[in-house]
Parts: structure tokens; C-alpha cells; sequence
């Protein structure tokens, strides 16, 4: 959990759920993808569905149906991690990568949505 801001740059005002991406060359920032409960289908191809259950996913540690938000990308100082709630399975995290890593090719090349 962390006091991410919104896609756009705002802040939120309260934690969100993240998965962390991989920590900076420093050690002491963290690159952090966000995850939201706010979400419609179907969902654009840079949105990844995340297992969940009530009482909390025996791994994930979510709740409630959750997305992880590939184009909402974070860096942060370590210390804004409150707390972890679970881990992402691998499959998640590679498709996560992939996704993340189409999304910086398409903005150097100047494609839109």
C-alpha cells in the first residue's frame, strides 16, 4: 500500500494498492504500478485483472476485484511503501513488464490512444 498520486499527477489522498516494478539503481526509490478497484469492461489492453476473494487472496492479498493499471507508473521513496499486503504472481508480473514496456515504446515513438 502506498499514498500514490492519480494517473495524472494528482494526489490521491489516501493509499492505494501497488505492485512494486523494481526498486531505482539507489535502492532508496521504488518504481511502483498502480492498482485500483475503478474499472469497466472490457478493459483496455494495458489493464491486467488481478486474482482476489474476500477476507483477502491467499497471494495477492486483495479484497475486492482489483486491476493493475500498466500505464500508471509511479516512482517513490521507499519509505512511502506503508505495507504489503501480498505478492503478484509471476504470470501477472511478466505480462505486467511487457505491458509497461510497450507503453514507453509507444510514447517515444508519439503514438496515441
Amino acid at each position: 500500500m502506498a499514498d500514490i498520486p492519480d494517473p495524472n499527477g494528482n494526489p490521491c489522498g489516501h493509499r492505494h494498492p501497488a505492485m512494486i516494478l523494481r526498486a531505482t539503481d539507489s535502492a532508496t526509490d521504488v518504481w511502483l504500478i498502480g492498482i485500483s478497484t475503478s474499472f469497466g469492461h472490457p478493459l483496455p489492453g494495458h489493464w491486467i485483472e488481478i486474482p482476489y476473494q474476500d477476507g483477502g487472496h491467499p497471494i495477492t492479498g486483495l479484497r475486492e476485484p482489483s486491476v493493475l493499471k500498466c500505464n500508471w507508473v509511479v516512482r517513490l521513496h521507499l519509505n512511502a511503501v506503508s505495507r504489503v499486503i501480498g505478492k503478484m504472481p509471476t504470470d501477472i508480473l511478466e505480462r505486467a513488464v511487457d505491458r509497461v514496456l510497450a507503453d514507453i515504446q509507444r510514447k517515444k515513438s508519439g503514438e496515441h490512444r
